[in-house]
């Protein structure tokens, strides 16, 4: 069993990627957080499995149509530890290396998905 197959619920990780996005995640720590970019952990209150939330904004001054992208990956707890050592500073590196191979949940204005092949993380601003 890989370590996608051991992370998650059918709640949190399921096949349907609206209904994972659905599922109300418990706030657990905040990473990092300004208006335009913020970076959380939160926790599937079914199975406890955390997940790192990254919220981005790009300010349309011209149209005011500000588009936003959301990703929730699973982590594991060493992961989370880590994470939450570098909480006001996390590394971006790191995080878009643990998503390099790992499904996780995108949304946007495409809507909700399942991605693989990585994380692209950019301050939003």
């Amino acid at each position: 069993m890989d370590e996608e197959e051991r992370m998650g619920c059918d709640q949190c990780f399921g096949e349907d990627p609206e209904a994972a996005w659905a599922w109300k995640h418990e706030p657990a720590e905040c990473l990092l957080e300004s208006s335009h970019f913020e970076i959380s952990i939160e926790v599937c209150p079914a199975c406890g499995q955390a997940f790192v939330r990254i919220f981005t904004e790009f300010v349309d001054w011209e149209e005011g149509d500000d588009p936003q992208y959301w990703d929730l990956l699973p982590i594991s707890a060493a992961e989370r530890e880590k994470l939450k050592g570098q909480a006001g500073q996390p590394d971006l590196d790191y995080l878009m290396e643990l998503g390099a191979e790992r499904r996780h949940l995108k949304a946007d204005d495409h809507g909700i998905r399942w991605a693989g092949g990585g994380l692209m993380i950019m301050p939003g601003g």
